[in-house]
């Protein structure tokens, strides 16, 4: 029989095209879901040729051969469609060496079944040859086999649409599109392949055969050629939230289209579709907004507004940014852009990249405090350190010329103030970690005062003596030494120090006259000194407290001068201790 030619053709073309998709595919066939693809749809261009021929048959007997052959190709077409849509979707588990052994065995005994069904009847039984506008059609008696094989056959397909459908709700918003290409290649076929069981004696030939072919041919061509689905939408949603680094996507209207897990925390619910001015963080409102609508004036507070001196937007470094999270942490970004254009070079949308260098910030803030701190010890070591120097060799000089010994006395006195310098200099400079143990705190202030020159002034320890303190037992001696020679150098010859202590605290105070309160801001910069020390003693004393993860402040409710040193860890409370803020007592033991 000459079949229609309008049909005929059209089938053809199907089986053309699919075979034509099919070799596209396998010539990417490393490519994940390539290979499975790629068996697709050349079992679409074997369905395709199998029902052109179908159109040639003249008896119930040639019909039943094509329809057996067409048949064949539907058993592979199901699997490998499976295998595509899983290996899309990135679903392992089910895409390995067994997986492919098994559908592949079941394909085979369905076509062994189809292949032999004239035999035992259990796929196609009895039928009548029918021409139907040209197309010879042939109504067979479906058994159990062909329900069987329609049923695993809609199973697999559901199964792999399930996934694809799964993968385009989870993945990044920016890929649903391209995900939902893959829903509709499994979706438009299978519905027409419906249509066929259902009324199949109303249509002139199955349209699976030419839906199939179609739209394989469309995704291999857009997976393959023009790269739709370069990397699988999966990979890219795993990247984008698994990088530190944030990433918002903006379309050329202003509305936030995408966003990955860093950036979560600074977006307000559902934020997709939202201008970016009605985001969440005002910060990030505010930034987004200057650097993106074209008609937006001012900066942000780097002073940097994102455009070059011609008012367009610029790409790469657009500033920087600190956001805070609804956790009050603060996170200090370096912010870069780029544009997403069509084939016309039309901006689609901007992608903006937030690079945290909050780490970067703050050890740039330390570099910066250690310099202004090697240039105050430079001050110290130019000016405090000439003075004695040149006090030496003044009197060095004087002893030369008049012979009095008296005057190497006051050399000596030059030396050990040059030594006393030295000393704290070194306390100072010293940046490695403290090797903290458990320390007696009432022993180490006794100590301290053993060490000092304190003349006639006395100590009162107001500490039991099993308050234990965790801290280095040297760098602990060097505090308490320089708060004690505070005390004396300052407070008088009769000047009393107390010591006491409390949960979380400790306190060194005097009864003398006390810092003046223009002082307490300044009191532990190095250089302050009222007398004759060193200038950095107190400097000293906040290095140690930082040193340890303590804060060091002055008391401006004492009477005299008092130093509460705070955040200590594993201080026994004091039986019946004053709080930290009351003025010292007047439990005074000379010692």
């Amino acid at each position: 029989m000459i079949p229609r030619a309008d049909v005929a053709v059209l089938v053809a073309a199907a089986g053309l095209v699919a075979g034509w998709a099919g070799a596209l595919a396998w010539r990417h066939r490393d490519q994940r879901g390539a290979a499975p693809l790629a068996a697709l749809l050349v079992a679409a261009a074997w369905t395709a040729f199998a029902t052109l021929g179908g159109f040639t048959a003249d008896g119930v007997g040639e019909l039943l051969f094509w329809r057996q052959a067409r048949q064949v190709g539907f058993a592979v077409i199901a699997p490998t469609f499976f295998l595509f849509t899983a290996g899309y979707a990135e679903a392992d588990r089910v895409t390995g060496r067994r997986a492919v052994v098994g559908l592949g065995a079941v394909a085979a005994v369905v076509a062994a079944g189809i292949a032999t069904t004239h035999v035992h009847g259990l796929f196609y039984g009895a039928g009548d040859y029918v021409v139907r506008a040209g197309v010879p059609r042939g109504d067979f008696a479906r058994g159990p086999l062909y329900w069987t094989h329609v049923g695993y056959a809609y199973l697999l397909v559901g199964a792999g649409t399930v996934l694809v459908v799964r993968r385009a709700i989870r993945t990044r918003h920016l890929f649903r599109r391209q995900a939902a290409v893959v829903v509709a290649f499994a979706l438009v076929p299978w519905l027409s392949n419906a249509a066929a069981v259902a009324v199949p004696t109303t249509l002139l030939f199955d349209p699976t055969v030419v839906t199939v072919p179609a739209a394989g041919a469309l995704v291999a061509v857009g997976v393959y050629r023009y790269r739709m689905l370069d990397a699988a939408p999966v990979a890219r949603g795993i990247v984008l939230d698994h990088i530190d680094d944030g990433v918002l996507v903006v379309d050329r209207d202003g509305a936030l289209v995408d966003y990955n897990r860093t950036m979560w925390r600074y977006l307000g619910p559902d934020p997709v579709g939202k201008p970016v001015d009605e985001l969440a963080s005002d910060p990030l409102a505010a930034f987004l907004a200057t650097r993106h609508d074209p008609t937006a004036t001012g900066g942000s507070a780097d002073g940097d507004d994102g455009r070059d001196a011609d008012g367009a937007r610029r790409e790469g470094a657009v500033g920087s940014v600190e956001l805070l999270d609804a956790t009050g942490e603060s996170r200090t970004y370096d912010v870069h852009r780029s544009s997403m254009a069509d084939t016309a070079g039309s901006e689609l949308a901007a992608v903006y990249l937030f690079r945290d260098v909050t780490e970067r910030r703050d050890r740039e803030a330390e570099l910066r405090r250690r310099n202004e701190k090697l240039d105050r010890f430079a001050g110290v070591v130019s000016h405090d350190l000439r003075n004695p120097l040149a006090v030496a060799e003044g009197y060095l000089e004087l002893a030369h010329e008049t012979g009095n010994d008296d005057h190497f006395d006051r050399v000596a006195e030059a030396h050990d103030r040059l030594d006393a310098i030295v000393g704290d200099l070194l306390t100072l400079a010293r940046t490695d970690d403290p090797d903290t143990e458990p320390v007696p705190l009432a022993e180490t202030a006794r100590r301290a005062w053993r060490h000092v020159d304190t003349a006639s002034a006395s100590l009162a320890v107001e500490v039991p003596e099993d308050t234990v303190v965790v801290a280095d037992s040297g760098r602990l001696d060097r505090l308490f030494e320089n708060l004690v020679r505070n005390a004396v150098e300052h407070g008088g010859d009769d000047v009393t120090v107390t010591v006491e202590a409390g949960d979380g605290w400790f306190a060194v105070g005097d009864d003398g006259p006390g810092l003046p309160p223009a002082l307490h801001d300044t009191a532990f910069e190095e250089g302050n000194s009222g007398g004759g020390g060193t200038g950095i003693g107190l400097a000293i004393v906040r290095s140690v407290a930082e040193a340890h993860g303590w804060t060091v402040e002055v008391d401006p409710a004492a009477d005299g001068a008092r130093f509460v040193v705070r955040g200590v860890r594993r201080v026994t409370p004091v039986d019946g201790g004053r709080d930290a803020d009351r003025a010292p007592g007047r439990d005074i033991r000379n010692d």
